[in-house]
Parts: C-alpha cells; sequence; structure tokens
C-alpha cells in the first residue's frame, strides 16, 4: 500500500529536549518522517521528570547518545546530518552551544 504521508522518506535528526522540541519533531514522524534524536550522554533531562511522557512523544524515534566534545560523536553526528552528502533538516531548540562544541558550522559543514 502506497504511503499517504507527505513527510514519508524524509530524514530528520533532532538535538531538542524537554518539550516543545521533541512535540514538534513527533508531529513530524506523524507525517511520515524518519526522526532520530541526539541525546547527550546522560540522557535527555525529561525523562528524569516524566518516563511515560518521554516514551510517549519519542515513540517510533531513533535515540542516540552522543558526546559531542570529543571527535567520536562528533563525527556520528556529521554522518548522521549529511548521510550521503546532502543535508538532513535539523530540528534545534536553543541548543547553539552544542552545535558549536560539535564543531558544526552551516557555511563549512551543512551547505555542502
Amino acid at each position: 500500500m502506497h504511503s499517504t504521508a507527505f513527510l514519508d522518506g524524509i530524514r530528520i535528526v533532532t538535538m531538542a529536549q524537554n518539550v516543545p522540541g521533541p512535540l514538534a519533531a513527533a508531529r513530524l514522524q506523524q507525517a511520515g518522517a524518519r526522526v532520530t534524536k541526539v541525546e547527550p550522554p546522560a540522557g535527555d533531562p525529561f525523562l528524569a521528570v516524566s518516563p511515560a511522557w518521554h516514551a510517549e512523544m519519542h515513540a517510533g524515534t531513533s535515540i542516540e547518545r552522543l558526546d559531542l566534545k570529543v571527535e567520536s560523536g562528533q563525527a556520528r553526528m556529521m554522518a548522521l546530518l549529511l548521510p550521503t552528502g546532502a543535508p538532513t533538516p535539523l530540528v534545534q531548540v536553543d541548543r547553539r552551544y552544542e552545535i558549536w562544541v560539535a564543531g558544526i558550522t552551516w557555511t563549512d559543514d551543512l551547505a555542502r
């Protein structure tokens, strides 16, 4: 059967934590996108507050815990963002620091 989801086949990467970003990513997933969430090594702080709600918002989402301060974490993040050389959309809610720590810049890395 052919999918009617308008984002079918689109990959999305998110670093968003707590509620607004994951909720947006969940809606993108409901529209057919394949969502991968990158969390810090300790996980999303919201998981400790409400494990059930965290699980509900991330149902069907692939979660990877990466340390973006080390080269291996940065390399994996770049592999997620540029799997075939074409940029993957990134859902990010005010985590510019983490992007900067990872050494990811729009002009140098994502604009290729």
